[in-house]
Parts: structure tokens; C-alpha cells; sequence
């Protein structure tokens, strides 16, 4: 992360979509426009803010916002890094919950890879929290210390994105549902 706002990829109305994640913009011969998430006006209609989205300094409205995040590098290769969506903000700091998870899963071998989320939550006035679920392996169920494996689980978050989880919890395996 080098402190930038994350930026949103948007492709001209029509064109084919950028399919791979390290599409470059020459090769694919569309025109592409990139943006700071926190610039420009929105438009007030839902749909308009997804089909018909402007670029400062143009009249065309004719652009898509897919929702990816992304950048180019000096020669010009885009690549795709995220979606919006999917970007957790803690204290205004950007973080994308799949390397919380990979922390989490990575930190105990009781953790069941890809079997756990991470995501925030918001009480009342209070700003976004952390919350992780994720799945134990059946091997470990009835082995582990819920709460020593709830504090590796918090020093592996802190160490590794220094965030101090609002709540965890373990679950059996596959009670995580998956699309």
C-alpha cells in the first residue's frame, strides 16, 4: 500500500471487458480510463451511477464502472488488484479482507484454509470494526483451546495489518456458507 487512494477502473460502454488480471490496456485496444475513488461528482440515479458515468473534463457519459480496482504500471500494463467492494476501511486505512483471511488461516494449522471471512461492522455511531469468522479443521475440533487460538488469531491480525479485531469466531467446518 503506498498510501494512494485505491482507484477505479472503468471501461468505455460497449467494448469488450478486460479479462485477465494483468490486461494491458494497449493490448486489449480499448480505451481505458482510470480514477481516484474520491474524486468527481456521483451521479444521483443508481443505474446512471453504474451505465452512465462521466470523467472529469469530458461531455461523454458513455462509461461503465465495473467496480474493479486497479492500476498502470510505467509501461502501461494495467492490472486488476480488487474490487471495491470487497475493501474493508478501518480507521481510513484500506485493507483487503482475503489477506486477513490469509493471515488468520496462515497463523495455526487448526485453521481451515479458505474456510473463514473477514468483514466489518458498525454499531450505532460508532466507526467500522473487524469481524472474523473461520472455520476450525475437523481434525483439530475437540484438540484446540478456543480461546488461546482466538489470541493467535488477534496477534497474527495486529502483527501483520495492525488492526485489533472487534470480535472472532470459530466455527465448525463447513458452516461457512460459500458461493
Amino acid at each position: 500500500d503506498d498510501g494512494r487512494a485505491p482507484l477505479h477502473l472503468l471501461v468505455r460502454h460497449g467494448s469488450t471487458a478486460v479479462r485477465a488480471a494483468t490486461a494491458s490496456a494497449r493490448q486489449a485496444r480499448q480505451r481505458v480510463a482510470v480514477r481516484d475513488s474520491h474524486s468527481g461528482s456521483s451521479p444521483t440515479e443508481a443505474t446512471a451511477s453504474v451505465f452512465g458515468v462521466g470523467i472529469d473534463g469530458e461531455e461523454d457519459t458513455g462509461w461503465l464502472r465495473t467496480g474493479d480496482l486497479g492500476f498502470v504500471d510505467e509501461t502501461g500494463e494495467l492490472f486488476i488488484t480488487g474490487r471495491i467492494k470487497e475493501i474493508v476501511i478501518i480507521r481510513g486505512a484500506n485493507y483487503y479482507p482475503q489477506d486477513i483471511e490469509d493471515t488468520v488461516q496462515g497463523c495455526d494449522p487448526a485453521l481451515r484454509r479458505h474456510g473463514g471471512a473477514a468483514f466489518t461492522v458498525v454499531e450505532g455511531d460508532e466507526a467500522e470494526k473487524l469481524v472474523v469468522v473461520q472455520e476450525v479443521e475437523r481434525t483439530y475440533r475437540h484438540r484446540i483451546i478456543p480461546d488461546e487460538l482466538i489470541g493467535r488469531i488477534r496477534e497474527a491480525i495486529g502483527g501483520e495489518h495492525d488492526i485489533a479485531p472487534h470480535r472472532i469466531a470459530l466455527l465448525r467446518p463447513g458452516a461457512l456458507p460459500k458461493t
